[in-house]
């Protein structure tokens, strides 16, 4: 092992290994992968999941933005070059690349129509872990032509799609107060009665 470098806010951690270049990265990784089933370690944080590791396949972006993991990820197909163009992949193929890291429970490409550039997909997956999982890995990945990546490949750019508003029950309080005004009165009321009636 090179070097650690551990990710916080996300959880995990990139491990640089040195090898022999005999051997071939997916060998490493499918050793290491068996390695850790037959030891099966858990962290002491969550004793009900194993640790788990994949090949990073494209070039991670080490940001310490705000900006925090959802399950929803959202794939921009970006060109390789300048006056190169990328092509906007299908669902089948995507499934393919993605489906490594955990249970993906949609893919949605760009609506019909759209002229939002670059072109996109959202995937949703089952567990914020493999989420994070398959951005930390595929952030920056070249697919080639030769697998569907149009005449010069297509670059892979990931972004965590934005919760909903953590605010929202605060905001329809604050926007019907028809309503509320009318139940907090009530609530008012009733604990008056039951704290004042003898």
């Amino acid at each position: 092992v090179k070097q650690i470098l551990p990710r916080l806010k996300e959880g995990g951690a990139y491990a640089k290994l040195l090898h022999d270049p005999k051997v071939s990265p997916p060998d490493i990784e499918a050793a290491l992968q068996d390695y850790l089933e037959k030891t099966s370690p858990k962290p002491w944080f969550n004793p009900l999941r194993p640790v788990g590791s994949h090949l990073v396949r494209g070039r991670p972006w080490l940001e310490d933005l705000q900006r925090y993991p959802s399950q929803k990820l959202r794939v921009e197909f970006l060109p390789t070059g300048p006056g190169a163009e990328a092509a906007e992949l299908p669902e089948e193929t995507l499934y393919t690349l993605f489906r490594t890291y955990g249970k993906l429970g949609d893919i949605k490409p760009q609506p019909t129509g759209s002229k939002d550039l670059p072109k996109y997909a959202t995937l949703y997956y089952g567990n914020i872990r493999d989420a994070i999982m398959a951005k930390n890995c595929m952030h920056g990945f070249v697919l080639p032509a030769s697998e569907g990546g149009g005449k010069d490949g297509t670059v892979f750019k990931m972004v965590y799609e934005k919760r909903a508003k953590a605010r929202l029950l605060r905001d329809w309080i604050m926007n019907h107060p028809r309503i509320v005004i009318p139940i907090l009165a009530a609530i008012i009321a009733s604990v008056t009665v039951a704290v004042f009636d003898p």
